[in-house]
């Protein structure tokens, strides 16, 4: 399972640098890793109008569909209770389609190189 390592979401969040667009702000850059530690890719985080917009870039993990999300502390230590639970400051209920709205951190899955029929 992947896990987001925010290592200061908050003031990536609250450090936003402008770019040439000024519609369009670079909120910050963190990794991603495996289970076991690897670094398997990373996350881009923009701000584009009312989106924050996350760009993903995974390499060296087996193909699979993987879930995604954000958690609400900027600490990532095996085995990952150190990053808390899923960012849902609107204490909703946990899953990106569930019916009784989903926390702000449920991200929609990712697949990683598989091949579709």
């Amino acid at each position: 399972m992947l896990r987001l390592i925010p290592p200061a979401f908050a003031a990536l969040v609250l450090a936003g640098c402008t770019t040439a667009d000024s519609r369009v702000s670079n909120l910050g850059t963190t990794e991603l890793s495996a289970a076991d530690g690897r670094i398997v890719g990373t996350a881009v985080l923009t701000r584009s109008g009312g989106e924050t917009l996350v760009r993903v870039d995974i390499t060296g993990t087996a193909g699979a569909i993987h879930g995604m999300h954000l958690h609400a502390v900027g600490k990532c230590e095996a085995p990952f209770a150190s990053a808390g639970p899923h960012l849902n400051p609107g204490g909703h209920q946990h899953g990106k389609d569930n019916p009784k709205g989903a926390h702000l951190g449920d991200l929609p899955n990712i697949t990683i190189g598989l091949a579709w029929a």
